[in-house]
């Protein structure tokens, strides 16, 4: 039985019914004394008999420990998470708080708001997202890039492991754009892409440090391996028909990482290995010393 009156409960009700956030009063139970319309839509259900909050929210068993009454009150006078909805939901994301309802200090049970979140979850999604990685390409950005170097160079020192990276630069992409325009350059550096990533492993870390210049690192990998992989993707990219079936080509430089080398030395040789690619005809993966 409710400890509210009949009266109390169709005010409570009709306060529920007048707010765009999904509302449920909850005894001492956990069983659903009133809730509003949208609290229904946003858990996919018509009928609340017979079933308790946790169940239908969260799909326990069992209370939640916050929500015990003795340690409700020491987490303090709100518990709030945020949790997928059900799949039959029209929404994706509900942010739920769980309040203590006291009448005159005394324990009367729970008032459980819900909205829906879905959207500014996605904007928070989009963000992490372009925090990590390049919007045009899908590759790390050069900060994430160089955190992932640090760290597995860091690796390969500690087991004595091999380790490699290439650093491509399209050829001529500058008369690419000058010709083509820079929504064609767009195109062909997402396809540029794309290759690459088809032709690395998953343990490989393929990371957009400059403009048109991108880097992969190859962890326990030794030269030859990493040579083996950047003529492939050479060779593919020259194969390639781009966008208006027009040819690109790319110039690779790579290098093996040495025991004195930092992120910074390493990309370094194996941006020099680059440059002489470049002015040795373009189009070539060449080793650095």
């Amino acid at each position: 039985m409710s400890d509210f009156s009949e009266c109390a409960l169709k005010t409570i009700q009709a306060i529920f019914d007048s707010l765009d956030l999904g509302m449920a009063l909850v005894d001492l139970e956990y069983n659903f004394i009133l809730v509003n319309g949208l609290f229904c839509e946003f858990f996919a259900v018509n009928d609340l008999k017979d079933r308790k909050c946790y169940e239908l929210i969260y799909n326990r068993k069992s209370p939640c420990v916050p929500c015990i009454p003795r340690l409700f009150e020491k987490v303090g006078k709100t518990v709030e998470r945020t949790i997928m909805a059900p799949e039959d939901s029209w929404a994706t994301y509900l942010e739920v708080k769980e309040y203590l309802l006291k009448v005159d200090e005394v324990l009367r049970g729970y008032l459980i708001v819900v909205r829906d979140v879905s959207e500014k979850k996605k904007v928070e999604e989009t963000l992490k997202e372009q925090a990590l990685f390049d919007s045009l390409t899908g590759a790390y950005n050069k900060r994430v890039f160089y955190e992932y170097l640090a760290m597995l160079m860091e690796s390969a020192r500690r087991y004595e492991e091999p380790l490699s990276v290439a650093v491509f630069d399209i050829d001529d992409f500058k008369k690419i754009n000058d010709t083509y325009g820079h929504l064609f350059g767009d195109r062909v550096l997402f396809e540029f892409a794309k290759i690459v990533r088809n032709n690395i492993r998953r343990s490989d870390v393929f990371g957009r440090i400059g403009g048109e210049e991108f880097a992969v690192i190859f962890p326990k990998t030794n030269i030859d391996g990493a040579f083996v992989v950047a003529e492939r993707i050479r060779q593919e990219i020259e194969a390639h028909l781009f966008v208006h079936a027009t040819k690109v080509t790319v110039s690779i430089g790579l290098a093996q990482m040495k025991k004195e080398d930092t992120p910074e030395t390493l990309i370094a040789r194996a941006d020099g290995a680059l440059y002489k690619a470049k002015r040795s005809g373009k189009n070539q993966v060449v080793i650095a010393d």
